[in-house]
This record gives C-alpha cells, structure tokens and sequence, in this order.
C-alpha cells in the first residue's frame, strides 16, 4: 500500500539537504587526515604535533553535543542546524588563512563542534515518522 502525503517534495528537500550536510561534515572531520603531509610541509610541524591537529575537530564534536541538543530543544532544528554549518564554515574559512598550528588548532575544534548539530536536530528523525500528528508507522513516507 502506497501512503502519499502533502508536501512530499518538500520532505524530499529538507531531507537531501540534511544528508548534504551530514556528509559535507563527514567529508571535513574525517578527510582532514589526508592533509597531514601538506599540513607537516607547510607548518614545520612533527608527525605528533601535526596528529594533534587533525585531531582537533573530533575534540569539538565529542565537548558540544550537549550544549548543541540544549539549543535544538530551546530554538529548534533548523535554526540549530543552520547556525551550526555557518559557525563551521566560518571556522574553516578561518583555519585556512591561520599562519600558525595554535590558532588552527583552535579553529578546527569551533568547526568541529558543529558537526554535533546534525545528530543532536537531525531532520532525519522527524521526517520519517510522518507529518505531527499523524498516526502513519516511521518509514511511511519512504514508502516502506
């Protein structure tokens, strides 16, 4: 039994957008560590010193959960989610011009602690479980 809904476009979008930013936050905390060597050249930096700062980023996701699903709970998803990949993006742009490890460093981990945005106000979770109010099961807009 197919279930169509109104605004399913819509859900579509907010979806594809979601998983678009889950991943471009995959593709920053987890690809980073394919600059190491880039990051030693340019640094002068040690195999450790330059670890340490690859590192960085994971140190802000693992501190900001919390904190990030208290916003979620206080001013909602979307403007949690959407803060989050601005604050990121701005952080990046900023580690990428920083002339030294220290202030990278510390801009690595602001960027980094945006990516608990998207699990702590993931419109994944909402989505599936059908429009509120609805009594459809979870999984009944993707036609499961």
């Amino acid at each position: 039994m197919v279930v169509r809904m109104a605004g399913g476009r819509r859900r579509w979008g907010v979806l594809g957008l979601g998983m678009a930013a889950q991943a471009a936050s995959c593709v920053f905390l987890y690809g980073l560590p394919y600059l190491l060597p880039e990051l030693r050249r340019d640094l002068g930096l040690s195999l450790t010193s330059a670890s340490t700062l690859v590192a960085c980023p994971l140190a802000g996701v693992v501190l900001a959960p919390i904190a990030w699903g208290a916003a979620a709970d206080r001013y909602g998803e979307r403007l949690v989610i959407t803060a989050g990949l601005v604050i990121a993006a701005a952080a990046l742009a900023a580690a990428a011009n920083a002339a030294s490890a220290l202030p990278m460093g510390i801009l690595l981990a602001v960027a980094g602690s945006p990516g608990s945005t998207l699990p702590a106000g993931s419109p994944g979770s909402t989505l599936l479980a059908g429009s509120p109010g609805s009594t459809l099961p979870a999984g009944a807009t993707l036609e499961i």
